[in-house]
Parts: C-alpha cells; structure tokens; sequence
C-alpha cells in the first residue's frame, strides 16, 4: 500500500510538473504594431448613425410581411449623407434591395477587397418592446450609446464603411487596388437575396478578391474574464445555422376523452429527448488557434487552463459552447382549452460547428426523437 501512494504521489508531482512547464512556456503571440492615430469621432457622423436607425429595414422569416419601402428610402439616404461616394463609386442596386459600390483602384492588376455589411434588421419581440430603454428604432443616445436595432448588427458597421470612405474621398484619396461595398438586405434570414446575388454579380464579372472583409466581433474590454486589455474578436470561421421543423398530426379529440398521441405531448416528449440528447463539444482548428492566441494573456491560473488543453478541453470547449447546438424558438399548437389539436409543429434552430453538416443535424435529430410520429422538415439552412 504504501508503495501505491509513493507510485500515486510520483505521478501527481510528475503531472504537476506538467502543467507548469507548459504553462511557463507558453509565450505570447501578440504582434507588436504601432498605435495608428484614432479619428476623431464628428458629431455628424454620430448623427448618421441615428438617423440610419430610423429606417425600419426589417427582414421577416415570412415573406409576405416583406416590406421594401424603408429599404429604398434607406438608399435615398445614403446618396443624400453621402454624395462623393454616390457621385464616384458608381453604386448600382443589386436584386431591387442590395447595394454594390465601386471604387477603383490606382493598380487594376492588383486583386481587389470587399467590405461587406447588411442593411436589414431583425424585427422586434412585441411583449418586449416596452423593456427597452429606448424606442427600438429611435436612436437614441443613452449613457453615451446609440441604442436601437442596427446599432450593433450591423448598419453600425456600414455607417463606419461609409464615413470613412466620404472622409477619404474628400482628401482626394484613391486606392491602390479596387474596393467593393457590398450592402446585403436579407442577411437576418439567410442572405439568399441579398449578399448571394452580390456575390453572383461580383463572379460574373471576373472578381477574384484579395480577401472580403464582413461583420465579424468587437474591439471587447473587461469581457474576457482575467484580461483588462481591449481584445480584438476577428472572426475567421462562423457556425452555419439551420432550421428544422417537427410536426406531429394526429385525429384531434376532445378534452374530455384525452388520447395517448396526444399532439403536444407527442411533440414535447420529441423536444424533450432532443435538448437531452446534445451534440458533443469538438475542438477545432480555428478554436486551437483562439485558445493559442488569448491563453497567454490571461492570468496564471486561466494560463495554466488553457496552456494544458490536452487536460483541460472539455471544460474550455464547454465555456466556449463549442459544438453544434440545439435551440427551441417556436411552438405551435392548439386552436380551444377543450379540444385536442391535430396539429402541433415546432422550429428547431441550431448553429452548425465548422466541420459538420446539415446532414448530420438532420441524422442527429433523427435518432435522438426515434420517433417515426414526427416528421421532421427543412425550414431553412446556410453553412
């Protein structure tokens, strides 16, 4: 016994060992850059922002609820705030809603960039429009923040796109290589219209970009827990996301005679094993490269986490929601509180980790219910 704790106790000293020299070693990779000379931010340009989020350019899932109106006065808004860049850059609309922008470069054998943003927004949850600090498509600014929907995701961005390039054309600027703004209007639900019929358009006319720059994360301060830092979040990879729907049918009834297929019970028991029946977490190349990058920085005992992910992934992969997951957003059933429903549906979102497919979700899915009751459909994807 006693040389089984000796055995025990060698290895613990040998894993601790471990632990440390890989922490010890595990140097930084931060490039040292000089500081650029920030823009000073003009009132002008924080009123654009606002009135940018007066336009009520909302994408709805239903396409009937479409309404193109806000998105060609947004257009008429741009080319008035912004003439140079509407005199010069030849902007041309692209599927009746998107915008296309060019700019031309000095070098027109040097490969070009795009700079992509969305002009739509997602709508609002009614029951919780009276939550918010301010009218969601106000404006308006609140402890020194522009709140409304577009704000952040994304006109925040094609605003930013904008001022810079009117500012840089007014001091006579040109680039070397050609720039594209390419301003999708249906991103919020897939981008089928909106940014896939800019990327048509750019392939026909022989476009080979040097790289295509799109929303991606923030500049983050006191976010990342132990960094006090600011942490540029540049996204190099994004989950893919598809939509299923579950249905359940059945011959209905009434309350008083309660059936065992019961349509909502069917359906609950099916999302029941589902949300029970996760994806597993996976590390990926591009997760690598993040815990490769951040852990470095961050305080020794976050360090000696991430610095030992042969050790410690489950718990980092976790942290990080790492795998391909599996969201209920809506429910459908039920037409009276006395009457057995025939039909009870509901979409089940899930955001796709690099790697996977569709086809896996869907084999997943299907496992996991095991039940031949419930029909399982496409609603929507984009990997």
């Amino acid at each position: 016994m006693k040389k089984f704790f000796s055995i025990i106790g060698i290895l613990l000293i040998v894993l601790i060992a471990i632990l440390f020299i890989n922490t010890l070693t595990f140097k930084s990779k931060q490039v040292a850059y000089p500081a650029i000379k920030q823009t000073e931010l003009t009132q002008s340009s924080i009123t654009h922002m606002q009135e940018a989020i007066r336009y009520v350019t909302i994408s709805h899932e239903n396409a009937e609820e479409f309404n193109g109106q806000p998105f060609l006065e947004f257009h008429k808004f741009l080319t008035n705030t912004y003439p140079l860049a509407d005199s010069l850059l030849k902007p041309e609309v692209v599927n009746n809603y998107s915008l296309l922008y060019t700019w031309n470069g000095s070098n027109p054998s040097a490969k070009p960039i795009v700079l992509m943003a969305h002009i739509d927004v997602v709508p609002v949850d009614e029951p919780t429009k009276n939550d918010w600090k301010a009218d969601p498509y106000s404006g308006d600014i609140i402890e020194e923040s522009i709140w409304g929907r577009g704000s952040m995701d994304d006109k925040g961005s094609l605003i930013a796109i904008m001022e810079s390039v009117e500012q840089l054309l007014q001091e006579g600027f040109q680039p070397t290589q050609t720039i594209y703004l390419a301003f999708g209007h249906d991103e919020e639900i897939g981008g089928n219209q909106g940014a896939a019929s800019l990327g048509k358009t750019l392939k026909a006319r022989g476009v080979h970009a040097e790289f295509v720059l799109d929303e991606g994360g923030f500049i983050l301060e006191n976010f990342i827990p132990g960094i006090t830092a600011p942490v540029a979040m540049i996204a190099t990879a994004e989950k893919g996301f598809l939509t299923l729907e579950l249905t359940v049918t059945t011959n209905g009834g009434h309350s008083s005679m309660p059936t065992r297929d019961n349509a909502i019970g069917t359906l609950a028991t099916a999302i029941h094993d589902l949300e029970n029946n996760q994806f597993d977490y996976k590390m990926i190349s591009v997760t690598e490269e993040f815990i490769d990058h951040l852990g470095p920085e961050m305080p020794f005992g976050m360090k000696l986490v991430f610095a030992n992910k042969w050790l410690f992934s489950g718990m980092i992969l976790k942290g990080m929601s790492n795998h391909t997951t599996i969201a209920p957003t809506i429910i459908n059933s039920g037409v009276k509180d006395n009457v057995l429903p025939t039909k009870a549906v509901a979409k089940i979102n899930h955001r796709i980790l690099p790697g996977e497919s569709s086809e896996d979700v869907v084999a997943h899915v299907t496992k996991a219910i095991n039940n031949e009751a419930v029909k399982i459909t496409y609603e929507a994807a984009n990997e």
